[in-house]
């Protein structure tokens, strides 16, 4: 990196990350309503939930950034104690929902 550039640091990549994970969870939702039948038709596109293919793929790329972020922050040293371990698992446990989440829904919009 050059001196003009900085990386962001594992908590600062984990944040932003999960914003980003959720935002794009609710942009989803839109994707689902564009897959669901309407009285003007739709392209296939949507109805074929090729859009919230497409979506879910970039849920699932930003989830890995966070997991990434995740792996920074906990990964040199496992937390001992209990608050920790419980905010730990449960920053996991959200990660890896969204997209598996995001599939699941995207697989019945058809």
């Amino acid at each position: 990196m050059t001196g003009s550039q900085t990386a962001l640091t594992p908590s600062d990549a984990l944040i932003a990350a999960l914003t980003v994970e959720g935002l794009l969870f609710a942009a989803f939702s839109f994707a689902w309503t564009l897959a669901q039948e309407s009285a003007k038709g739709r392209h296939p596109f949507f109805t074929q939930a090729w859009f919230g293919w497409i979506v879910v793929g970039i849920i699932a790329a930003v989830a890995a950034a966070a997991g990434a972020g995740w792996w920074g922050i906990y990964s040199p040293v496992w937390p001992h104690d209990t608050l920790t371990w419980i905010e730990s698992v449960g920053l996991a446990s959200g990660i890896v929902a969204q997209p598996i989440f995001a599939a699941i829904i995207n697989l019945q919009a058809k």
